[in-house]
């Protein structure tokens, strides 16, 4: 009798720990069809707008901004006369020497910032451009820092009617 009894018990402990470690499906859930997120433009990471990643030219990253996004641009040469009217932005280029701007003597201004306040713009180079190849007028804080110009018809920065700004490491 006592052996029947350790006997029937051990079949029930026996199958208490098959049903514990078979009970649980760990492979990953599938949707239904039809049911599945869906796709979006926005930038990979929230706040970083990147050119030409997502977004094929600098212009049309700062147009996507909002204030306190950060734009990063890679190596390449942009032929464009970018505006910026978003406060508080950075527009960065990923290397000063290799992040180029080229007006190709037709465009005016490399990058002109109006009216927007705390706009930086950091480590890349504008040139070939009639007027400015950086240029903030109207604003309060701005900050140009590893900026390079050359061959721009009127400045090569150029802060006009602004205040609370610095200019750093720039030539």
């Amino acid at each position: 009798m006592k052996r029947s009894v350790r006997k029937f018990c051990g079949v029930i402990i026996l199958a208490g720990v098959i049903v514990s470690c078979g009970g649980s499906d760990s492979s990953p859930a599938t949707e239904a069809p039809g049911t599945e997120a869906p796709a979006t433009d926005a930038p990979a990471t929230e706040g970083v707008l990147n050119v030409p990643a997502d977004y094929p030219t600098i212009q049309g990253a700062v147009d996507a901004a909002v204030e306190g996004d950060l734009i990063l641009i890679a190596p390449g040469t942009y032929t464009e006369a970018v505006q910026v009217t978003t406060n508080n932005i950075i527009i960065r280029g990923l290397d000063r020497n290799t992040v180029i701007l080229d007006g190709n003597f037709e465009l005016d201004n490399g990058i002109r910032v109006v009216g927007a306040n705390g706009v930086a713009l950091e480590n890349m180079t504008a040139m070939n451009y009639t007027k400015n190849g950086f240029f903030w007028t109207g604003v309060t804080g701005y900050r140009g820092d590893y900026l390079t110009a050359w061959r721009n018809g009127d400045y090569g920065v150029y802060v006009f009617d602004s205040v609370g700004g610095v200019i750093d490491n720039s030539y």
